[in-house]
């Protein structure tokens, strides 16, 4: 049996938060887990040509769907609700956007409309939250270190390359031999802390 990983913890987490919001449409639901996911396993840019090229939907779906109105705050307020300690303080750092967001894509939408231009940067800013929560989740409940972003974000590209591989090559994840180095696999490339 293959334990958690970020993408499938990040999946739980996601569905979990949306579930508590009963405006949305099944399709709308399904794309918004679908995006936070993508949004931490892509590498490079993150515009619709390059989210098409590494997901599953076409470049004009992914347009049409960014067009789309969705409460971000909702969103945001429910994961703060279900995932955090109960000590909560609100403030805003502006650097960090700059640090953590850069592995989000925060810089590289090339929309235009208004509406793709929000939705993408709230896209960018809860794929953190949600990266912090799995890291979180991830970890010793008994201590609480700091968070490694891309550590989150090493092991969900590091996922999707080894399924996209594994599809390639007709490849079944549950032989005994791959199971014992998934794992591995999957930790390739983070930083040792």
């Amino acid at each position: 049996m293959i334990t958690q990983d970020a993408f499938t913890i990040g999946k739980m987490v996601i569905k979990s938060v949306l579930s508590k919001m009963n405006f949305l449409s099944k399709s709308q639901s399904k794309f918004i887990v679908r995006i936070l996911l993508h949004f931490l396993s892509m590498r490079g840019r993150h515009n619709f040509l390059q989210m098409a090229r590494e997901g599953s939907l076409n470049e004009k779906s992914y347009r049409n769907q960014f067009e789309k109105q969705f409460n971000w705050l909702s969103f945001n307020l429910e994961l703060v609700k279900e995932y955090s300690s109960g000590d909560l303080i609100l403030g805003f750092d502006p650097s960090y956007i700059c640090k953590s967001g850069k592995h989000m894509g925060l810089e590289h939408s090339q929309a235009r409309s208004e509406n793709k231009l929000n939705f993408h940067f709230n896209a960018s800013i809860t794929a953190v939250s949600v990266a912090k929560v799995i890291a979180r989740n991830s970890e010793n409940k008994t201590t609480r270190t700091s968070v490694s972003i891309a550590d989150v974000k090493t092991e969900c590209q590091n996922r999707n390359l080894i399924n996209r591989i594994f599809s390639i090559y007709h490849i079944d994840r549950k032989l005994i031999k791959i199971v014992s180095g998934y794992r591995k696999l999957l930790n390739f490339g983070k930083i040792a802390a």
